[in-house]
């Protein structure tokens, strides 16, 4: 019993591990190009969601039949899988990752939150716009939520917060 514990545990530090390698220079273009096109870091913090959660897919217990992306951890490689299933702590770390690269944000103004839907392990990302907090659930948007709302255990569209 203690060695599935120990493995589950190993398992979830391997999970929270921060993203790390060299930033792509086409998804430093891409952060410059989102930005340009954002009148306001509000505005901003809501494209770069937008183009996360088109960039990537949230099938619900995916993890399951993709074990393998828990484990990436280098952003190029996240980079180069868009258009396929990365879970949501990678997903919201590349939407950290593009709002770092505008220059507009730095570490400080993020927080993370490890949360579970039933079994599974499930990260939100807050991000401080000029005092006021905003929630990105890139796990969410694909699974019935929107810009600035999240989901909390069970996890599904009837356990919805949404932040003003």
């Amino acid at each position: 019993m203690w060695k599935i514990l120990a493995l589950i545990l190993i398992l979830f530090v391997i999970y929270r591990l921060p993203l790390k390698g060299e930033i792509p220079i086409d998804m430093t273009e891409k952060a410059k190009e989102i930005d340009r096109m954002s009148k306001d870091k509000l505005e901003l913090v809501k494209n770069v969601y937008d183009y996360v959660n088109q960039s990537y897919t949230s099938p619900i217990r995916q993890y399951l039949q993709e074990p393998n992306k828990i484990f990436i951890k280098n952003i190029k490689t996240i980079w180069n899988l868009r258009g396929s299933y990365i879970p949501s702590n990678a997903q919201n770390e590349m939407a950290k990752q593009l709002l770092l690269l505008t220059g507009k944000f730095n570490e400080s103004h993020f927080r993370t939150e490890q949360t579970f839907c039933e079994i599974s392990p499930h990260s939100i990302l807050f991000v401080n716009v000029d005092g006021k907090e905003i929630v990105l659930d890139l796990w969410f948007s694909d699974n019935g939520g929107m810009f600035n709302c999240y989901t909390f255990r069970p996890c599904g569209v009837e356990q919805i917060k949404c932040l003003n």
